[in-house]
């Protein structure tokens, strides 16, 4: 199972930064257990998921991971 960590008590919308979110205390919803599945499953995958769901703080974790 799966569970993603909701840290922050402040939501804050427009903002992909995810280093600023935790410093300023603002709403995070922590998905980086899906990393380790993307690195061993290897496929590319497709998000489509709704308008402010978290796509663009992934893809700016994803890449702070993989600097």
């Amino acid at each position: 199972v799966l569970e993603a960590r909701v840290t922050g008590s402040k939501v804050s919308i427009g903002s992909s930064s995810w280093p600023k979110r935790i410093k300023e205390n603002r709403l995070l919803v922590d998905k980086s257990f899906i990393l380790p599945q993307v690195i061993e499953n290897g496929d590319p995958i497709i998000v489509t998921r709704p308008r402010r769901s978290g796509k663009s703080m992934f893809l700016s974790m994803s890449n702070d991971f993989f600097e």
